[in-house]
């Protein structure tokens, strides 16, 4: 399990899906973590906030649904701005976006306890709160790009923090 950041500002999330639905249960599931604050859009509007330099945002959440030149240069463009974190079905996909740039990838079906984690240690990293550490379990750096390898959905416990430690 990765570990738990306590993120002192609000974190401004950029949710990216082409599906309205998914898109907007991303946004709410997001926007229910206290520190968290979406704004949703579809690949074309993130595409178009970047190009004219208006993303506001810490993070981005990306839905890759198959490596495509488009979705790649999405996520490259972001990448250059921001950890983007890219959700995918696909599993397929993974290579393809951690190449783009991608902070990490996480399949869709992981729990949202998995994802609100994996955003918080994204913002982070990009605060510069966050020196590298270690993931028990599976003895990498979690600053490194990598994919998420999701266990079954598990209870989540409200309020649990775990704070990350860093080394010095």
């Amino acid at each position: 399990m990765l570990p738990v950041v306590r993120v002192t500002d609000r974190v401004r999330v950029l949710v990216v899906d082409d599906d309205v639905r998914v898109r907007n249960a991303l946004r709410h599931l997001l926007d229910d973590v206290a520190e968290l604050q979406c704004l949703a859009v579809d690949s074309h509007q993130a595409m178009r906030l970047v190009m004219w330099g208006q993303v506001v945002a810490d993070v981005a959440v990306v839905d890759v649904p198959s490596v495509s030149s488009r979705t790649t240069a999405l996520v490259e463009r972001l990448a250059d701005l921001m950890p983007v974190v890219v959700l995918s079905m696909s599993g397929s996909t993974r290579d393809a976006a951690l190449a783009a740039g991608a902070f990490r990838f996480v399949e869709k079906n992981a729990d949202v306890g998995r994802l609100v984690d994996v955003v918080r240690l994204a913002a982070a990293e990009r605060a510069g709160s966050l020196a590298p550490v270690t993931d028990p379990g599976h003895n990498v750096a979690l600053h490194e790009p990598r994919s998420e390898a999701l266990p079954a959905p598990g209870p989540i416990t409200e309020g649990a923090e775990v704070d990350a430690r860093a080394r010095r």
